[in-house]
Parts: C-alpha cells; structure tokens; sequence
C-alpha cells in the first residue's frame, strides 16, 4: 500500500514523490526496521533521493 505523501523537499518544498519500501537489513542496517525511499519531482531542484529509516 503507498503511504501518503507528507514529505517535502528540503531545498524546494516541493511534495516528494514515494519510490517504494525495503527491509533495514537490504541496505545493511541490524534490526527490523524500513527503509522509504522518495525522490524530489521539481526538476530544478538538485535533491534527487531522500531515504528515511523507521525501526520497526
């Protein structure tokens, strides 16, 4: 299910665009935990990937 967006970019303030969802442990992180990834849609901007880690 794709989470709402409620992350803007930084550098615009422009809404985020979600990437999708993976395990803590695919990007080698220990614990349970999910790593989102969202990406800037202003093509100006010069943030291109934002991750955020949430323990589970």
């Amino acid at each position: 299910m794709k989470p709402s967006n409620m992350f803007k970019c930084r550098d615009c303030q422009t809404e985020l665009l979600w990437g999708g969802d993976h395990m803590a442990e695919d990007h080698g992180l220990e614990g349970d935990g999910i790593v989102s990834n969202y990406t800037c849609q202003e093509e100006d901007c010069s943030v291109e990937l934002v991750m955020i880690y949430t323990k589970g």
